[in-house]
């Protein structure tokens, strides 16, 4: 059965173009100079990667899954924080609506398949995408900040080939991957024309990371000089911080939503401290960095 994910891949290759528009002028010169393709596969497992000798840039349909799960859930997961604090409860937990119930179980599938490389079908009786949703609905927003999170993505592997990273063994890939980080998210969130479009990029990117940090998740800490790639909490660090975002802005708040989020599923010890959005991110991240997964 084909994935439902693949009603998307038309967005899926023009994402670049799509969500970011001002940087089409740029994209018609690099692609074409590097011979830069894209291309979706049905390889097994979480993957985004280029070539940088020749310009091949793949991302295959377990990672597409993920990325669309986790901007769905996380969207939900923060729509319904937001009511919960305007209705004044005390806390806000996931899975005591059916709605949150549903993203997160679809959030686990997609995890489980992309880390244990599984071939499970996409449950039929949880959310999908669909190419033309209905305008404003949860499978609507989710498209758009699924796209965002894609756009996020290629734009990173983007630059890996535009500046000629040389994928070889770490420590250099650490560095790179800060740069190449560092170099999408300002082509993404500098440009945006408004404080809308600057926020949906946001979002996206968020979501694409957090679906990076459940990967790590668990994983066997490596050394530093054998780690190939920054750990995904700093790699949201280091994103949102090309932006002075406000301390209490929406976006430091869907992030710290996101995260607390994972750091519940995760079962890491945290504890919610801060007069800020940006002070409480800023102690999750530190959580993070003590247990390192």
């Amino acid at each position: 059965m084909v994935s439902p994910i693949r009603r998307l891949d038309e967005f899926v290759m023009q994402a670049p173009y799509r969500i970011i528009p001002e940087a089409a002028e740029e994209l018609n010169r690099l692609i074409p100079d590097h011979n830069m393709t894209l291309d979706i596969t049905t390889e097994l497992g979480f993957d985004i990667d280029a070539v940088a000798h020749n310009g091949e840039v793949a991302i295959t349909e377990s990672a597409l899954e993920l990325l669309w799960a986790s901007a769905h859930a996380n969207f939900i997961f923060y729509q319904e924080y937001v009511s919960s604090c305007k209705a004044e409860h005390q806390q806000y937990t996931v899975g005591t609506t059916q709605r949150s119930l549903d993203a997160m179980d679809l959030l686990r599938w997609a995890i489980e398949k992309a880390k244990s490389k599984d071939t499970k079908e996409w449950p039929g009786h949880l959310p999908q995408p669909v190419a033309v949703p209905v305008e404003h609905s949860d499978i609507h927003v989710a498209n758009e900040l699924f796209l965002c999170a894609v756009a996020w993505s290629l734009h990173h592997e983007i630059s890996h080939v535009e500046l000629r990273h040389s994928f070889i063994t770490a420590p250099f890939d650490l560095e790179e991957e800060k740069v190449a980080d560092v170099t999408a998210s300002r082509q993404v969130l500098d440009t945006a024309p408004n404080t809308q479009q600057l926020e949906k990029r946001a979002l996206g990117l968020i979501s694409a990371l957090i679906a990076l940090q459940y990967i790590d998740r668990n994983k066997t800490a490596p050394s530093p000089q054998k780690r190939l790639h920054p750990y995904a909490f700093e790699r949201l660090s280091h994103s949102l911080g090309v932006h002075a975002w406000e301390p209490n802005s929406m976006v430091l708040a869907f992030a710290l939503v996101s995260l607390q989020v994972y750091l519940g599923e995760s079962k890491v010890p945290h504890k919610l401290e801060g007069d800020t959005f940006d002070d409480q991110l800023n102690n999750f991240f530190i959580s993070l960095s003590r247990c390192e997964v």
